[in-house]
């Protein structure tokens, strides 16, 4: 992870979010049990950091956010942010 940029690690860390919820390529909405700031020590960034990046995430409708109502809306997108970014 210390070679991606911020961008990156976030969309990776969903990615790796949706594959332990066993969602992979889903669309369906599912509860995140973990905080922004608990995302951000996974990946080694800020909170303030996981929460831009995820309002842009939700800005250009990769995914949905609603409480820890995560719902990843565009899967493609979100591994080419973190395959070819």
């Amino acid at each position: 992870l210390a070679q991606l940029n911020v961008r990156e690690k976030t969309s990776e860390a969903l990615l790796h979010i949706a594959s332990a919820y066993l969602l992979e390529q889903s669309t369906e909405p599912f509860e995140v049990n973990l905080s922004r700031q608990d995302i951000g020590d996974l990946i080694g960034i800020t909170k303030e950091q996981v929460s831009k990046n995820l309002a842009d995430l939700k800005h250009e409708k990769v995914i949905s956010v609603k409480g820890k109502t995560l719902q990843i809306n565009d899967y493609k997108k979100l591994q080419d942010i973190f395959y070819f970014n």
